[in-house]
């Protein structure tokens, strides 16, 4: 007689075990059993409140601002790096969104756009447009013809990217 736990309790002590506001997609748990498995066990956590589903294939566990009394969505990045992970691509933010972030600028992007190697996509979450734009890596002979023509082009750098 197995003693294991039921597959959403593996799923929800993993996610705890994270920390809240991380965003989750049914790759994220692929080593726990079949694809089938995984979204009935996710769409069971969504049932129960445990989870929020924020868009196809994107789950959301969300934080609680205790003096604004209201649940916190997603980090717009924590969205950009499960849609990397669905889709087994790179993603790195675009240059006005990175220099908000490095505090080069004070102004705060309107739209979130990130390069990609993966197609160029838009993902609505809520009220959030996602931008996926594919570039072509340094070193790839797509991102070397810019450089042959003596052509600026948007190129993702190999290194330092997140899978």
């Amino acid at each position: 007689m197995s003693h294991e736990k039921p597959l959403w309790m593996r799923i929800r002590a993993r996610v705890n075990k994270r920390g809240r506001g991380r965003v989750y997609t049914s790759k994220d748990f692929l080593d726990f059993g079949s694809r089938g498995s995984i979204d009935m066990a996710l769409s069971k956590l969504v049932s129960d409140g445990q989870l929020k589903r924020i868009g196809r294939g994107l789950y959301h566990d969300p934080r609680f601002n205790k003096w604004l009394g209201l649940e916190l969505g997603p980090e717009v990045d924590e969205i950009a790096q499960a849609l990397a992970r669905q889709t087994g691509s790179r993603v790195v933010p675009s240059g006005a969104v990175a220099a908000s972030w490095l505090g080069l600028s004070t102004q705060v992007p309107a739209k979130s756009i990130y390069l990609t190697d993966a197609r160029t996509r838009q993902v609505r979450v809520g009220n959030t447009v996602i931008t996926a734009k594919h570039v072509a890596p340094q070193g790839s002979p797509a991102g070397k013809s810019h450089e042959r023509h003596g052509l600026p082009g948007p190129e993702i750098p190999r290194k330092g990217l997140r899978r």
